[in-house]
């Protein structure tokens, strides 16, 4: 099991890893001189492991108090899915001040799915006027952090030509985003879809 808490808050460049013992031994590529079952690279510092302790003790104060901290974490991390659900409905459907992404003229919001349970706060959408570099640009000159995933980028390559695709803008919002910036969101989408 890889966790990579640079996902939730986290320090970029840090990683956790479980390995079985079994798994431990497999050929992998490491630092030479260090024991076959060695799987560390580099020295993580103390701040990486007080900023995971940071965000396990934030997300066990959205579940509540409980003389169980799993519990807590758990009740936590379902507080910040449902929230991020909702947001995700507003972001696609629209919130009755403002029309959601799958009703923009000129927005086409790719990899959907209706079942949103199935899904996480991320959209990937093309601007049918621009490219998805100039997209990007024109939401950042509003105020919304957006990144462009392009076919032209080895790193978005695959993902966005196999939804035939020459890239997307992705979006994506944090569970700690209130309905009211969707909506202020939505209608910058829609002011950069109309340019």
């Amino acid at each position: 099991m890889n966790i990579a808490p640079y996902k939730f808050f986290g320090c970029r460049g840090f990683v956790l890893m479980y390995l079985s013992a079994r798994i431990k031994e497999y050929p992998h590529h490491k630092l030479i001189g260090r024991a076959a079952d060695d799987w560390e690279i580099g020295s993580p510092a103390t701040g990486q492991f007080a900023s995971v302790s940071a965000v396990v003790d934030y997300v066990c104060g959205l579940g509540g108090a409980s003389t169980d901290r799993r519990s807590s974490f758990v009740a936590g991390m379902e507080r910040i899915a449902a929230h991020e659900r909702a947001l995700l409905e507003l972001m696609l459907e629209g919130t009755g001040e403002a029309p959601g992404l799958r009703h923009i003229k000129g927005i086409t919001v790719k990899m959907d799915d209706p079942d949103l349970v199935q899904r996480d706060l991320i959209v990937g959408a093309e601007f049918d006027r621009m490219d998805v570099k100039t997209a990007a640009k024109e939401l950042e000159k509003r105020g919304i952090v957006a990144f462009e995933r392009s076919a032209e980028s080895s790193y978005s390559n695959r993902m966005v030509r196999e939804f035939d695709s020459e890239g997307v803008v992705r979006l994506s919002p944090l569970h700690v985003n209130t309905p009211a910036e969707i909506t202020q969101f939505l209608r910058v989408a829609a002011e950069v879809a109309a340019l």
